[in-house]
């Protein structure tokens, strides 16, 4: 679609300038649109691999991989908080 804009926008066929102008917003919306799609699709591909390379990691390892801290109770009286800084 912005490829089709850019070509009426260059002809200049019997638009007005709001049409133009609009033309133009939807060009650089397509444009941004496009952009961001490919920026989000690289980060779910790459939460994706990360994910899958760790679990092989895990998967080949014959130690333990998860690192807990030990348990720690609750003592008696609670937590206290301060809400001072």
């Amino acid at each position: 679609m912005a490829n089709l804009y850019k070509e009426k926008i260059a002809n200049g066929t019997n638009l007005t300038e709001q049409q133009i102008a609009n033309m133009n917003h939807i060009v650089v919306n397509n444009y941004t649109n496009a952009g961001l799609s490919i920026l989000f699709l690289v980060v779910v591909y790459s939460i994706i691999f990360y994910g899958f390379t760790t679990w092989m990691k895990v998967r080949n390892s014959d130690k333990r991989t998860d690192k807990e801290t030990p348990y720690v109770p609750v003592p008696e009286g609670g937590v206290k908080i301060s809400s001072h800084h």
